[in-house]
C-alpha cells in the first residue's frame, strides 16, 4: 500500500512539474491580448452593457476565459471548460481554508 501511494504522489509531482513548465512557457497567451485590449480600451473604449445583452457578455466572458485556459495547456476548448471549473473549485478551497 506504502508503494502504491509513493508512485502516486511521484506521478502527481512530475504532472506538476510538466504543467508548470507549460505555463511558465506559455504565459504570453494570456497576458498579451489582456494588455493590448487594457490599452485600446483606456483610449476608445466605451461600455454599452444594457440588460439585454448582459447575457451575451457574459457567455463570451465564459467562452473566452475556457478559451484561453485551453490555449495554455494546446488543449480544445471542451478541457478548457473542465480546467476552468477546477480553477474554480481549487479557488474557492483555497478562499475557505483560509478562514
Amino acid at each position: 500500500m506504502l508503494v502504491s501511494d509513493i508512485c502516486c504522489r511521484r506521478r502527481v509531482v512530475t504532472a506538476e512539474i510538466i504543467i508548470s513548465k507549460r505555463v511558465l512557457k506559455s504565459w504570453w497567451v494570456v497576458v498579451a491580448p489582456t494588455a493590448m485590449w487594457l490599452i485600446w480600451y483606456s483610449q476608445y473604449g466605451v461600455s454599452d452593457i444594457r440588460s439585454d445583452n448582459f447575457s451575451v457578455a457574459l457567455r463570451y466572458i465564459n467562452e473566452s476565459f475556457a478559451g484561453s485556459l485551453s490555449e495554455i495547456f494546446g488543449l480544445s476548448i471542451g478541457w478548457g471548460f473542465i480546467l476552468k471549473y477546477y480553477l474554480y473549485q481549487q479557488l474557492s478551497t483555497s478562499l475557505i481554508s483560509i478562514k
